[in-house]
């Protein structure tokens, strides 16, 4: 038996004793001897870690921590979006939709109202990807390549 089980049942054993003793009935003293007893249990119980491993924690524990990167789900996103056009629009368009607003905003230019001004601002290959009436392109469109990417972001670095 382990030593805790032996304590439990000694404590149990010595209420027991100790209600005989002052003269308590019999059939109080079960009743005080078994409240404790439950009381034990109930404590052992909530106390006690769990008996099986849980699979998750385990698992986590076996994995090494790396360390965080703020840029890895864009870098997944940009290098995603040079599978078709229609990923380039979908996954790139947001973004550099967003940049580019913000930097035009800076000067006065709304991307969504003046026209000339956005296309003359980022150029006709950048306006044409974050203009707002703009639809996804035919499946046989070209994609944007690393290199448009980096001509985006140049002329949104010089605005």
């Amino acid at each position: 038996m382990r030593p805790r089980t032996v304590a439990a049942v000694f404590a149990a054993l010595a209420s027991g004793a100790t209600a005989v003793a002052f003269g308590v009935p019999a059939g109080i003293v079960i009743e005080i001897v078994l409240a404790l007893a439950l009381t034990i249990l109930a404590h052992r119980l909530l106390t006690a870690g769990p008996t099986v491993p849980d699979v998750f924690e385990a698992t986590l524990a076996q994995r090494p921590s790396a360390p965080h990167d703020p840029h890895s789900a864009l870098r997944r996103k940009v290098t995603s979006a040079h599978t078709t056009a229609a990923d380039s629009h979908r996954i790139l368009r947001p973004i550099l939709r967003d940049a580019a607003a913000v930097r035009l905003q800076r000067h006065g230019i709304d991307l969504d109202r003046d026209r000339d001004a956005a296309t003359r601002a980022l150029g006709p290959h950048l306006f044409e990807l974050v203009r707002p009436e703009r639809q996804r392109p035919d499946a046989d469109a070209r994609p944007w390549t690393s290199q448009d990417l980096t001509d985006a972001i140049d002329r949104l670095e010089q605005l």
